[in-house]
């Protein structure tokens, strides 16, 4: 769950949400400067569902330690392996191999970012078990896809020079990336990066984009890899009264009594 405030209340947004809103920016993406994905229905698809395991999470409505909704941010280590397990082997059930691979490199490197919260032998040993398990996923997947299995990968990728269909999957990858790193920008209550590296085309060098956020719904990204000259979208939000909770059953009743509204989120070039 993304938790924002807005003057006294709270909005909360669910992961679903937030990923659907990432699928929306990668469709978008590609002009004459930067490519579409080259597996476009697919990576469109591991996009807008690399977050399907934190369903349950956001569902149960968690309380941080001041009794206030849980932001996923603030998610602790085992937490996050979990939903991330959950997000790689949801999308491996019901979709194609290549999102499934996608979705499974992603969730391997967002553990090795975190890798610095394990501080006891239990958090140790499950990242280790869990790191191990996707790249056992991975190497099942790039079976299925006739992709290499013989070339070292470091975190699910092979690096620059080997081959179209790795600097195919390397250019897939760093969208999906993007995209969700934009649609985190714009939905959080802080902006969480300010730049992303992407690759403009398979096989070429990375570029780096530039992400502000001047206003609370609106980012700016530069340089511009759409097609169009901005982009609007709207996500659904629940609006709750911002205070300590006694426990999830009480957030849970407030959140059953607001309504959905929808959060109009604006990308626009960075030079404007």
């Amino acid at each position: 769950m993304i938790v924002r405030r807005d003057v006294d209340r709270l909005l909360l947004i669910t992961q679903r949400d937030h990923a659907r809103l990432a699928g929306q920016v990668a469709a978008a993406w590609g002009n004459t400067r930067f490519a579409k994905p080259f597996r476009w229905p697919e990576t469109i698809d591991a996009v807008a569902h690399h977050d399907n395991g934190w369903a349950s999470h956001d569902a149960s409505l968690a309380l941080d330690e001041t009794g206030e909704p849980l932001d996923v941010l603030s998610s602790g280590l085992l937490l996050s392996l979990e939903t991330w397990s959950d997000s790689a082997g949801r999308v491996r059930a019901s979709h194609s191999p290549y999102a499934a691979l996608l979705v499974s490199i992603h969730v391997l490197r967002l553990s090795a970012l975190a890798a610095a919260q394990a501080r006891t032998r239990p958090e140790v040993f499950q990242l280790n078990k869990f790191q191990h398990r996707q790249i056992e996923v991975q190497e099942d997947l790039r079976k299925q896809l006739g992709l290499r299995v013989d070339i070292p990968r470091k975190l699910g990728l092979t690096g620059d020079g080997n081959g179209p269909d790795e600097d195919r999957l390397t250019h897939d990858y760093a969208l999906l990336r993007a995209a969700d790193q934009m649609s985190l920008a714009v939905l959080c209550e802080e902006a969480t990066v300010g730049t992303v590296e992407v690759r403009a085309a398979p096989g070429k060098l990375r570029t780096t984009l530039r992400l502000e956020r001047p206003e609370p719904n609106r980012l700016t990204v530069d340089p511009w890899p759409f097609g169009a000259p901005e982009l609007s979208f709207d996500v659904a939000a629940r609006g709750v009264e911002a205070r300590p909770y006694d426990d999830s059953q009480e957030l849970e009743s407030a959140l059953r009594a607001s309504q959905v509204q929808k959060l109009r989120v604006h990308f626009t070039q960075g030079s404007q």
